[in-house]
């Protein structure tokens, strides 16, 4: 297996499910008794946090009924908040196969995983058919994606005529 500079630094980034859960139980939650939002402080690995999110799915037309992809998903806290603030069904990618993991973990402890499912996927190479979802969002993933025309042509090819993207960088 090759080394990959993205995977290394998510391999050591700070924010990971045993933190969460850590400061979950230090605040006195009982971990097997969670709400989405009970996630929420620790969910978002970027600037703007929940906020950012809900502005980024309103632009891209998120609602009720959606399918949406998110790339570059992490431990999937936007795609958590979206499912739930938004009523939608959310398919998050990310290349950190061990982040998708804890990702799938957390949406089962919040009970979602019946509208979040989160697939270890490299974002220039897409696992999807075409046109499939009626958007595509990510908070800050862009930056790790080496080849980004790549990755902006396969959200482009998975969408459905009329989708929308909507990224922040």
């Amino acid at each position: 297996m090759s080394w990959n500079p993205v995977v290394d630094f998510y391999d050591r980034h700070p924010i990971n499910e045993a933190q969460i859960l850590a400061a979950l139980r230090r605040r006195g939650k009982d971990v097997a008794s969670l709400d989405p939002e009970d996630l929420y402080e620790w969910d978002h690995d970027d600037y703007g946090g929940p906020e950012a999110v809900e502005t980024i799915a309103r632009r891209a037309g998120v609602g009720a009924g959606s399918l949406v992809l998110d790339v570059c998903a992490g431990l999937g806290g936007p795609a958590r908040f979206m499912a739930r603030r938004f009523g939608c069904r959310v398919t998050g990618v990310d290349l950190h196969g061990g982040r998708c993991a804890a990702g799938r973990r957390l949406t089962t402890m919040v009970r979602l995983g019946d509208r979040v499912t989160l697939v270890n996927a490299d974002a220039q190479s897409l696992p999807f058919a075409n046109a499939v979802f009626t958007a595509a969002v990510s908070q800050e993933g862009l930056l790790h994606v080496p080849d980004k025309a790549s990755a902006l042509g396969e959200c482009r090819r998975v969408l459905l005529p009329g989708g929308r993207i909507a990224f922040s960088d």
